[in-house]
């Protein structure tokens, strides 16, 4: 049922009311049942309309954007997808996750059993892609969810047909088929120069059995977060499970060197988040396109294959990286 303009202003706070951001976004509160406005270069937040009895205008003042949405996700999310929605809420990611896309979503349980979806909305960036300013907006999607449940199947079907990958927000398999034809035909034509990067998260099996397919989820998306850094200039694509890929054009030109101390940098840097039993590892390999020995894009990935294969037989003879291979 729509809300008529006085419950409407009901649900504002008053400092909303006589803003700007009243008049554009008030019309959106019958699709949301919260906006929230943040400012990610002043780490300063305003609440447009509270989420039920989660209002934002009755914290301190001086918390900071992370600290607000570590206590809406304690208070409003269910235990089992705080972390999920945590890491999806991560500021520091914003530049890399909303590089391609105007705004990215996820969906979870709320307190009262109720499927939600929050969303991320660009709303300012710089030139440089870094993003100044973000709504974030949480949705209640039951009705949806209990509309659709006989179709996921039919639904999954078309999601294999889509080029996003829902969890990490990079491109898909199927997206990464058609660059392959794109490459193949580069290939007959003689002017291909580029290499392909294969990327296996490790432990991804250890961490869903002993620890839920949440954290697993969240160790995919961390994952993700380190190869979009490192590899910033080219597609990053999930290929399925704990598999990733990267495509780095005008390979001639460039040092896959560089990228790799970028990969152990940013895996450093999340890991600092995570406990003893478990942590974000990444094997890798990569192939350059050789017009040589390589007659189209498949030999190329073969090639690169086989390396992440030896790099991943090798990381797990390290010291310290048994829990990969526990049962």
């Amino acid at each position: 049922m729509e809300e008529n303009e006085e419950s409407v202003r009901e649900s504002f706070s008053e400092e909303a009311i006589n803003t700007w951001a009243f008049k554009m976004l008030s019309s959106l509160s019958s699709i949301y049942a919260a906006i929230y406005f943040f400012n990610v270069d002043e780490d300063s937040f305003d609440e447009v309309k509270a989420y039920k009895d989660f209002p934002f205008w009755k914290l301190e003042e001086k918390l900071k954007i992370s600290e607000v949405l570590r206590r809406f996700c304690a208070s409003v999310v269910q235990e089992k997808y705080r972390e999920l929605i945590e890491a999806f809420s991560d500021m520091t990611t914003l530049d890399e996750r909303l590089k391609h896309e105007d705004s990215i979503s996820a969906e979870f349980i709320n307190s009262s059993d109720e499927w939600c979806r929050c969303r991320l909305i660009l709303t300012d960036k710089d030139r440089n892609g870094h993003v100044k300013a973000i709504l974030f907006t949480v949705q209640n999607i039951n009705a949806e969810k209990l509309q659709i449940h006989d179709l996921e199947n039919a639904l999954n079907q078309a999601s294999n047909l889509a080029y996003r990958d829902a969890l990490t927000g990079v491109k898909n398999k199927a997206c990464f088929n058609d660059f392959q034809k794109q490459y193949d035909t580069a290939i007959e034509q003689g002017n291909a120069d580029f290499a392909v990067a294969f990327f296996d998260v490790n432990g991804l099996k250890f961490v869903n059995d002993n620890f839920g397919h949440g954290k697993g989820d969240k160790l995919l998306i961390d994952a993700s977060v380190c190869i979009c850094k490192a590899f910033k200039d080219c597609p990053v694509f999930r290929l399925g499970g704990d598999e990733f890929a990267v495509i780095i054009n005008h390979f001639a030109e460039k040092k896959i060197s560089n990228y790799i101390l970028a990969l152990d940098g940013a895996v450093d840097g999340v890991n600092q988040n995570y406990g003893k039993e478990y942590r974000v590892s990444i094997a890798w390999g990569c192939a350059g396109y050789d017009a040589s020995k390589h007659k189209c894009c498949a030999d190329v990935f073969k090639n690169a294959d086989e390396e992440m294969y030896k790099h991943k037989k090798l990381i797990k003879t390290i010291p310290g990286n048994d829990w990969m291979i526990r049962n």
